[in-house]
């Protein structure tokens, strides 16, 4: 699954994932990033390049959110 290519459509495949191993997937791919931001972040980063990385830190853990929320829709 290549969520970056164009055609790709994100609601398809997440009505389509019965037993949510996308979802996972999706969410572990988020994960890995929000990780690899912080330990960035940890490292130091001038206070612009750290605002950015935060950002981009907090919409993964929006973003997680929002899969869930938009996966579990069609199940209730």
């Amino acid at each position: 699954m290549d969520i970056m290519a164009e055609k790709f459509d994100l609601a398809a495949a997440l009505k389509a994932d019965e037993d949510g191993s996308t979802l996972r997937s999706l969410k572990d791919s988020l994960a890995a990033l929000q990780a690899r931001l912080r330990r960035t972040m940890d490292k130091g980063l001038p206070q612009k390049d750290f605002d950015v990385a935060n950002n981009l830190h907090r919409a993964c853990i929006i973003s997680q959110d929002l899969l869930e929320q938009f996966w579990s829709q069609p199940r209730k």
